[in-house]
């Protein structure tokens, strides 16, 4: 369990709660929709909060002894 105060992860849930997308490509912009999943693409948080959850993902297939073994090494 990580230990992180109540309040930046009230913060951070707060920030990420509200996110909005419009995608671009040649000119030509979507509508603007919510994002539902995943982190903010250039936020500074970002590379931080992905880490965070691959990490989380590798331990569970660790534990459930899922992924790939080689030999007596359990490959992440």
């Amino acid at each position: 369990m990580r230990k992180i105060p109540l309040i930046l992860l009230n913060v951070i849930i707060n920030r990420y709660s509200k996110c909005g997308v419009v995608v671009g490509w040649e000119g030509i912009f979507s509508e603007h929709f919510s994002m539902t999943c995943g982190v903010c693409q250039g936020g500074v948080l970002s590379p931080f909060l992905f880490a965070i959850y691959v990490d989380d993902v590798i331990i569970n297939l660790h534990d459930q002894k899922l992924g790939c073994v080689l030999g007596a090494t359990y490959i992440r």
